[in-house]
Parts: C-alpha cells; structure tokens; sequence
C-alpha cells in the first residue's frame, strides 16, 4: 500500500467541509477582534464521511469493507456494550463452536482479538491521522457489526464530523479516548472471558497499531510509533503496548512477536510469520501467566 501523508497540510476533503461558528468577537493573535461584533467567522469542519470516501479508495478500498461512517446497520452492537459478559459471552460461544470447536479456547478468543484489532484499527487511525484530531475511537461513537461467526465484521463510527485541533496533538493526548476508553474495557473483558493474559491481548493490539505506522510518512509515523515504543505512557504509568516485537531478533534482521498469540494452536488457521515458537505444532508453550 502507497503511504498516506498524515501531516500534509493539504485536505483533500476540504470541498466537503462544513461550518462552525465561533462567538462574535474573538480575538485573533494580536489581541484585536478578528471581525466586528456581530460578525461570526466559520471555522473548518472535518466532514469524516467525505474524508473516508477519500482515504479507503483505490489500493485501501478494502478498509471501506471494514469501517464506515454513518448510522449503524440493524444488528450492531455498540462497542461500549462489548465489556459486558452479557453481550460478550454469546459472541465468543458462536465464534468458537462454528469455527474452532476443536482447539483451545483461549486460543480462539486470541484470533477474536486480532479480526476486532486488526479490522478496527487501521482504518480508524487512518482517519485520526488525516482528520488533524483528537478523541477518534471512543467506544461510545463506535459500533461492531457481527459476522455469522461472532466474529466482528467490521465497525461503524457514528461521529460524522470533527473540529481539528488548534495545536497537533501528541500520540497518547491524541489517542486517550480510543486507549483508555476503547481498548482497555474489552481487553479486559476478553481476559476475564477466556483466562487469558491482558498483555497478550495488548500485545496483538500493538501489532496492528504497528502496521498501521508502516501506512504513514512523515509526523503521522512517527506519532504512531510513539505509542508502541516508550516503555511508559507520559503519566509514567507502564505501557502496555509497548514493543511487540523482541529486540534483539529486530536487531538482527528478524521479527519475532515477545508474546506468543496461540494462533499455532488452531487448525486450519495460516501460522503466524513472527510466532516465537520455533515448532509450532509439536511446541506447546506454557500457559501464559496473567499479567
């Protein structure tokens, strides 16, 4: 895929910008009022359905499959729900018993992490990145169309405008609501559902932000890397994505995931390229401990 420019100042959307209004005198950089009293001056709104339009064309016209803007089908769920054992449950029970019946369970539920990953956030941060904003991904603007597997589909955002921030927003600031407010609930939900280590959840989250850092040039990259390699968030409290992929196998020219996903473990299903484990079928890597 072609790299998108996030920090390019150029909008591509603007020809389907709407209007805000900010209050009648304002005043500009220079201490004077921008217009005279009774005068409102428009300030530029992202509209994210045209914005979309125009990101998940041509060679990422597959992420329009994946992630829409607009009023949720009939059928979906909002994402906000998803940390419920009530709405969850049924899900992974469907997803296991037509796809997996066999194979682990925590291993299944691994895979229902990586399609609600891997399907929600390359489009999504796409979209922040070249909406200039902050806030994208709450779990309350977002809404999770079910497969007939119980798998996810794909997702809906429900916010179809945004205001681009004054000043561009650092990587954790910019991506709080989606992290805190999005990610942690149903990880932890998914943990408790099935026995599995948090970390390894957030582990298969962190591999799909990384891709998505690979799709960008320029600011927006490195914004993005920003949230997988500092071993801290800025509140210093530890950071659960941080560097999914070890090191020293980086270093020497492979990568290699530091936390195994238990994908080996079900049939049918491609292997994974950066498992850790050397024979995946004759290996069975201890349980991971709870994080």
């Amino acid at each position: 895929m072609p790299p998108i420019a996030a920090d390019d100042p150029s909008d591509p959307a603007d020809k389907r910008r709407r209007t805000l209004r900010r209050p009648a005198g304002s005043h500009g950089s220079f201490g004077v009022p921008d217009e005279p009293p009774g005068i409102a001056r428009p300030i530029p709104v992202h509209d994210l359905v045209g914005l979309a339009g125009t990101i998940f064309a041509g060679e990422r016209q597959h992420l329009a499959d994946w992630f829409q803007v607009g009023v949720p089908p009939p059928g979906s769920i909002p994402c906000v729900s998803l940390g419920e054992e009530a709405v969850l449950l049924p899900l992974l029970e469907v997803y296991r018993g037509q796809t997996h019946p066999a194979d682990d369970g925590r291993a299944a539920t691994s895979l229902w992490s990586q399609w609600y990953f891997g399907l929600l956030l390359s489009p999504l941060l796409l979209l922040s990145a070249a909406a200039g904003c902050q806030g994208l991904g709450a779990a309350a603007d977002i809404a999770m169309v079910p497969h007939a597997t119980g798998r996810p589909e794909c997702f809906v955002l429900t916010r179809t405008q945004s205001l681009p921030a004054a000043v561009e927003p650092a990587a954790w600031p910019r991506h709080a609501a989606l992290i805190d407010g999005h990610l942690a609930p149903i990880i932890d939900a998914l943990a408790r559902a099935a026995d599995l280590a948090p970390r390894l959840l957030w582990s298969n989250a962190a591999v799909a932000i990384e891709f998505v850092g690979s799709m960008l040039t320029g600011a927006g990259a490195a914004r993005i890397a920003d949230l997988c390699q500092a071993p801290c968030r800025p509140d210093g409290v530890r950071n659960p994505l941080h560097r999914p992929f070890g090191a020293r196998q980086e270093a020497a020219g492979e990568r290699l995931r530091r936390i195994c996903c238990l994908r080996y473990r079900l049939e049918g299903v491609e292997r994974c390229d950066t498992c850790p484990v050397a024979d995946r079928r004759s290996a069975r890597p201890a349980a991971p401990a709870k994080a």
